[in-house]
């Protein structure tokens, strides 16, 4: 509405001083669409910046259960890929909280020391994130899953 209201007030003022023909009229309104259209880019192209500046981002794809073979008294070898690469993968022993890493990489080939039954957590991280683990037990044959993963 204030809108409106300026470009009648430039319009009569235009008017006024002399400037009553019709190119100045229809130079002034065009200036003046054109304004408007170009605030109208400004103030879209800013919603979309601080929209993104405050939307969350997407959580890192948790890995995939890893595949476990015994090498020696209790010593195993994990075996998987990443979904990330250039990532830095972790595992847990639960049962004595030792934690073995490597990387950068996508895919690994790990040595740990476990005992058949004991539970291990896998998960990795970027330079700036870390995925959720994925649970896994030395001499499961079938990976422990969460309610929402098959």
């Amino acid at each position: 509405m204030q809108a409106s209201a300026q470009a009648l007030d430039i319009l009569t003022l235009i008017r006024s001083h002399g400037g009553g023909g019709r190119g100045t009229r229809r130079a002034t309104v065009t200036a003046m669409r054109r304004f408007s259209r170009r605030m109208l880019l400004a103030w879209a192209a800013l919603g979309a910046v601080v929209e993104g500046c405050i939307s969350p981002t997407l959580p890192l794809p948790p890995p995939d259960a890893p595949d476990v073979s015994r090498i020696g008294e209790g010593q195993y070898r994990l075996r998987g890929s990443l979904p990330i690469p250039a990532s830095r993968v972790l595992v847990q022993n639960t049962r004595t909280t030792v934690v073995v890493g490597k990387g950068p990489l996508q895919i690994y080939d790990l040595v740990v020391g476990a005992q058949p039954g004991d539970l291990m957590l896998l998960w990795y991280e970027t330079n700036t994130e870390v995925s959720t683990f994925v649970p896994f037990q030395i001499d499961r044959l079938t990976p422990i899953l969460d309610a929402g993963r098959q």
